[in-house]
């Protein structure tokens, strides 16, 4: 009786653990857009940011943070790219997909660590309150202008 019990805590756990890796794997594409969303809006207060960083640390920081992030998105990538084309390469059987897939879910794992990371450099970014490049420049000459008229 003991056995059963523990057996069927082992398998209620992997079932828990598999479903979690396919929803993982599943919400893949939408984690790449959410993070390339995110990048973009970062990319667009780089100018500001480097300029801030000459004086203040927590900017620096911030800089090397967002840096390391990006490399690691960059790498992930590129693993995920390597991982597609070996699946396109072949004409798939059931058991030679196995590494296929064990390689897209380290690399879904990674996402969801690099994914995590960012979440924090976007917080942080928020909190700067970066100008975004030369349109809040012209965003508040416009708003200026036309409040003067």
């Amino acid at each position: 009786m003991l056995t059963s019990a523990i057996v069927g805590i082992a398998k209620d756990k992997m079932a828990s653990a598999i479903a979690g890796q396919a929803n993982l794997l599943w919400n893949f594409g939408n984690d790449l857009e959410d993070m390339n969303s995110v990048l973009e809006s970062i990319s667009a207060a780089l100018q500001d940011a480097k300029r801030r960083s000459a004086k203040e640390k927590l900017v620096q920081l911030w800089l090397k943070r967002l840096k390391h992030a990006a490399l690691d998105i960059s790498h992930m990538l590129e693993d995920y790219q390597d991982n597609s084309g070996e699946l396109k390469a072949k004409k798939p059987r059931v058991l030679s997909c196995l590494p296929i897939a064990r390689k897209k879910i380290v690399v879904a794992n990674r996402m969801k660590s690099v994914r995590d990371e960012l979440k924090k450099i976007n917080k942080e970014y928020r909190s700067f309150n970066f100008r975004q490049g030369d349109m809040m420049m012209f965003v508040k000459h416009h708003h200026f202008c036309l409040n003067n008229q």
